[in-house]
Order: structure tokens, then C-alpha cells, then sequence
């Protein structure tokens, strides 16, 4: 069999044979599935999972009221709904679960992420402007926080 169109084929205004169009429709069915599984996935990824924070971005420490105690320089709350919070220290970096109860202006950070193991810090927080303070207990240490939003541009 030939990819040819016959002389019958012609007469009807067929350009294509059968086996061509089958072939087309199977590209075309395949280029709909990758198509609609990359919307999905563009989708869920930036549409989808938003559970935005107050405390989403970048804070810088400006000041606190223990320096005794070991305090990150920064820490990054994540802007999904991931609930991590990487701290970074001058010399490391540590992602940690935090937990915060709008209702009660309450803030709970854990040890490890999406597993709550050790508390690092329960309290309460306040954010004016671009300024959050933390005011609680840190590693079983009265303490307060204040944390400036530092900007990404």
C-alpha cells in the first residue's frame, strides 16, 4: 500500500489517505495531553497552592533584647503553603516548620520542616509597616524579636 493518493481519491477531493489522517490524529491527541498536563502543572504551581501569610519574605534581625542565645541574621518565610521557615546564621542555614494563628497573633516555629519535632520559639507576633516583632520564648528564652522586611528589587 502506497502513501499516494489514488486516482478515486482525487476525484472526491481527498488529499490525504486514511493512514495519514490516523497519524495526524494520534500527534494531535498526544500534543492535547502534553498540553493540558502543562497548564495543570503551571497551574497548581503558581495559582493553586497560594495560602499567602502575613510573614511572607525576607526579614532581616535589627534588634534584639537577648544576644546571648543563638539568633539567625534572616529568615525567609516561604510564600506557599509550604509552612517553612529557613533560618540563616552567619555560618548556616536551618529549614524549620513554623505554624502561626492569625485569631491569636500567635507563632510557633519547630525543629525540622512538615514534622514538628523540638520548639524553637512560641509567641506572639506584630507586624507595622514593614517591621514584625516577635515577642515570646526562644529556646526556652524570653525574648523579642525585631525584624525589618527587606525588599527584593
Amino acid at each position: 500500500m502506497t502513501n499516494r493518493p489514488n486516482m478515486e481519491d482525487l476525484k472526491n477531493g481527498r488529499r490525504f489517505s486514511r493512514k495519514k489522517g490516523r497519524i495526524l490524529i494520534k500527534y494531535l491527541v498526544r500534543l492535547l495531553i502534553v498540553g493540558i498536563t502543562g497548564w495543570f502543572m503551571y497551574y497548581t504551581a503558581n495559582h493553586n497552592n497560594r495560602r499567602p501569610t502575613l510573614t511572607d519574605g525576607s526579614w532581616q534581625l535589627t534588634k534584639t533584647t537577648d544576644s546571648v542565645i543563638d539568633i539567625p541574621e534572616r529568615i525567609y518565610f516561604e510564600r506557599n503553603r509550604a509552612w517553612m521557615a529557613v533560618f540563616r546564621y552567619h555560618n548556616r542555614w536551618e529549614t524549620n516548620h513554623f505554624e502561626m494563628l492569625p485569631a491569636k497573633d500567635s507563632i510557633y516555629m519547630y525543629e525540622g520542616w512538615m514534622i514538628k519535632r523540638k520548639l524553637i520559639f512560641s509567641g506572639k507576633y506584630a507586624i507595622k509597616d514593614s517591621t514584625l516583632q516577635l515577642s515570646g520564648v526562644w529556646q526556652r528564652q524570653p525574648i523579642t524579636l525585631l525584624l525589618l522586611k527587606r525588599d527584593h528589587r
